[in-house]
């Protein structure tokens, strides 16, 4: 399996997961960080590591409430940032672009996500709020985000993603 997602909408790692938002992503690598350092490890947390050394090709896992689609949606479209080289550099490639053509709206949303997450995450947020229909957009960039987005969601279907665990 390539790209594979593992899905556990019970998901949390002690408390390092802020329960302010619906869901989750974190990477395999943070996972298996964080669980040496947090100890001791309740039976589920255990769980999810023995998951995460058995399928050794799990790059990701996702949180979400089951039935929660636009959590869900938003999550995914994380994966695809994460997991996709040609995804991340294009999305990349449009932020660099708002930033310069539309100065004014790039810098209230900036200050919309700098009021939430950490500076390292706010180009995978961008595509995925926006996205999500989360926040209000310029058509013209929401236009280029949905165009790359499309493209990659159409190679996600065709089987490049499955969840193999759906709690």
């Amino acid at each position: 399996m390539n790209n594979t997602v593992l899905s556990n909408d019970d998901f949390l790692v002690s408390d390092a997961v802020s329960l302010q938002y619906a869901g989750h992503n974190l990477s395999r690598d943070a996972i298996l960080k964080a669980a040496l350092k947090l100890t001791p490890l309740t039976h589920d947390e255990q769980q999810v590591i023995q998951w995460m050394k058995k399928f050794k090709d799990i790059q990701m896992l996702i949180g979400f409430v089951a039935g929660d689609e636009k959590t869900s949606s938003h999550e995914m479209l994380h994966v695809s940032f994460f997991t996709n080289h040609k995804y991340n550099e294009r999305i990349h490639g449009i932020w660099n672009m708002v930033k310069v053509k539309h100065i004014k709206w790039a810098l209230e949303f900036q200050l919309y996500l700098e009021s939430k997450y950490h500076p390292d995450v706010w180009v995978d947020e961008f595509q995925a709020i926006i996205l999500n229909g989360e926040y209000e957009c310029i058509p013209q960039i929401y236009a280029l985000l949905k165009t790359a987005a499309d493209a990659t969601h159409r190679k996600c279907f065709d089987g490049d993603y499955k969840i193999i665990i759906d709690v």
